[in-house]
């Protein structure tokens, strides 16, 4: 189907964007957080495009006029109509943190079970150093530190002495 205010292209429900013009496909690359983007020109302009965004503009409704596009799958390369859902942005934080993924890395988010481990074994004086713990948990050492100093997590780690 045809992308809106880009009609020389096409963005197929599998994510494939073609030039409806020349009949390429675009070859999409990925940014530093793994998402693939294709460029795509308009009266002699160029301009940067996520593929999942498109597949979603052009082939999922959006009833509830959220913002953002959530990968089902948590695999930011599959961007098949299935696979996608418009929601929020709480919703794809939450879905983000209820899967163990990243938003841009996953080292950005981590569940409650993990922030209340990782309080544990802050208290206990465990012999590991915040890096270990953090490479333990594939969370950031800033994650870590900022649990121990009750920057975040302070909900669960009012419980904790460290």
């Amino acid at each position: 189907m045809i992308i809106p205010d880009y009609p020389m292209y096409d963005v197929s429900s599998d994510g494939e964007v073609t030039n409806i013009k020349t009949g390429r496909i675009l070859k999409p690359d990925p940014n530093r957080t793994g998402y693939l983007r294709v460029t795509l020109s308009k009266e002699g302009k160029t301009k940067r495009f996520f593929v999942h965004r498109l597949v979603a503009l052009v082939h999922i409704p959006n009833p509830r006029c959220v913002e953002e596009v959530n990968h089902k799958n948590g695999i930011k390369t599959d961007n098949r109509k299935d696979n996608l859902e418009w929601c929020s942005s709480s919703e794809n934080k939450r879905h983000a943190v209820e899967n163990g993924l990243g938003v841009g890395s996953n080292k950005n988010y981590m569940s409650s079970e993990h922030a209340r481990a990782i309080c544990v074994l802050l208290s206990e004086g465990s012999v590991m150093t915040h890096r270990q713990i953090a490479d333990v948990f594939n969370v950031s050492y800033n994650a870590v530190c900022l649990i121990k100093t009750r920057k975040t997590w302070t909900h669960i780690s009012k419980d904790y002495d460290f």
